[in-house]
């Protein structure tokens, strides 16, 4: 179930907002409710976003995240996003 929820809360955190052509560094964390007991998640995430023109980007994700109580174990990502500009900054 863990291999399921983590992803989950990943997926869940605050991103920062578009900006092409720069880099993020982000701190996250959670909490994982499993038949009864609540563990502490934990992980940092860095991406780069790249400009595609006036109304698109694309960027890449590293992350690690950890479940306070698994002992060593992180769970290691990477992603890709596509997103379009569609306000002022």
């Amino acid at each position: 179930m863990r291999k399921f929820i983590l992803p989950l809360l990943a997926s869940l955190a605050i991103a920062t907002p578009a900006m092409a052509n720069e880099g993020r560094i982000e701190a996250r964390g959670g909490v994982i409710w499993s038949n009864g007991v609540s563990e502490d998640t934990w992980g940092m995430a860095a991406g780069y976003d790249f400009d595609l023109g006036e109304t698109a980007f694309a960027g890449v994700e590293v992350s690690g995240d950890k479940i306070g109580t698994s002992g060593t174990k992180v769970s290691w990502g990477l992603a890709g996003r596509l997103g379009a500009k569609v306000g002022e900054a």
